[in-house]
């Protein structure tokens, strides 16, 4: 097992170490992927997959908890797409795949990771009890991030309420954790 694990460290295919040393190809598979997360671990920097300085990823993370204040929490997806579109306008050297135009799901784990105070959510539904339970406090909150939305006109969007479903399937958002 330790000379197919080598073979591989030195290039080999898994499938053709798992065939030269006669090991099933799932057990090599397994114990590779061990021995990757003992050698990740051993790292002196942890955050392996960080492309951003901290400042730059406290931006990001400060628009993902603004969104979801606002309510339009960002989607895993939306995060991803938004950090490879950061990094190119500011010319970052990367590792996200330019041919989707997006960061890869490794680096959204290790980012949220590092900001253990966002969370993946799916969003309640509006029900009619919550709608019932509207009160002053809540609308007056409301209008207070919406008067703060219009600081952003490039974020304000005109169209008409016709053929806008109401009950929309929810997807996870990242928000704050509570």
């Amino acid at each position: 097992m330790k000379e197919a694990l080598e073979a591989v460290w030195g290039g080999l295919a898994l499938k053709a170490a798992a065939r030269r040393f006669h090991i099933p190809y799932t057990t090599l598979q397994n114990r590779f992927a061990e021995a990757m997360g003992r050698k990740q671990r051993k790292r002196e920097n942890a955050g392996a997959m960080q492309v951003f300085t901290a400042d730059q990823e406290k931006t990001l993370k400060e628009r993902i908890i603004r969104l979801a204040k606002f309510g339009c929490g960002l989607t895993r997806k939306d995060i991803i797409k938004a950090a490879y579109a950061f990094a190119e306008a500011n010319n970052i050297t990367n590792i996200f795949s330019a041919a989707k135009q997006m960061a890869g799901k490794d680096w959204l784990q290790a980012f949220l990771t590092r900001h253990p105070d966002l969370t993946v959510r799916k969003p309640q539904d509006l029900s009619e009890a919550r709608c019932a339970g509207l009160n002053k406090e809540i609308i007056d909150r409301y209008f207070a991030l919406l008067k703060e939305l219009l600081n952003f006109p490039q974020l304000i969007y005109s169209c008409g309420e016709t053929g806008i479903p109401l009950n929309n399937p929810t997807r996870p958002i990242v928000t704050l954790s509570r």
